[in-house]
């Protein structure tokens, strides 16, 4: 059975590290100038919506933490590195092929993702 605490706590660090990541203090001003929008002002909603699916996204983790039998930091990360990188860096390449994205906008967005994934997944293997 999944730990909740673990989910929840996977999730406000994973909402967490985004916050940080979009920062003007680390990417936040080139991801502006990539995406072509002037400011990041977000609206209590976007807030609840983004924060709900990185609950239910860490729930599915935990699912697949379960089902590995991991116990270890290091294979929970290796199991959020495996996730990243079957999931997250291939669905988001499209963004690349078919929408012209810049590559730089593509490794800005995934690479957060995978320090929230390889973290998340450690969590929620350490606590089961």
């Amino acid at each position: 059975m999944v730990n909740y605490s673990a989910i929840l706590v996977a999730s406000i660090i994973g909402y967490l590290i985004p916050m940080l990541w979009y920062s003007p203090i680390l990417f936040g001003k080139q991801w502006l100038k990539l995406t072509k929008m002037k400011n990041m002002k977000m609206s209590t909603g976007v807030f609840i919506v983004g924060f709900v699916s990185t609950l239910v996204f860490n729930y599915v983790l935990a699912v697949i933490v379960e089902y590995s039998r991991s116990n270890t930091f290091i294979d929970g990360a290796g199991i959020g590195l495996l996730a990243w990188f079957g999931f997250i860096a291939t669905v988001s390449l499209g963004g690349v092929l078919y929408e012209k994205m810049p590559l730089s906008l593509y490794w800005i967005n995934t690479i957060q993702y995978l320090i929230s994934i390889v973290i998340a997944g450690g969590i929620l293997s350490v606590w089961q």
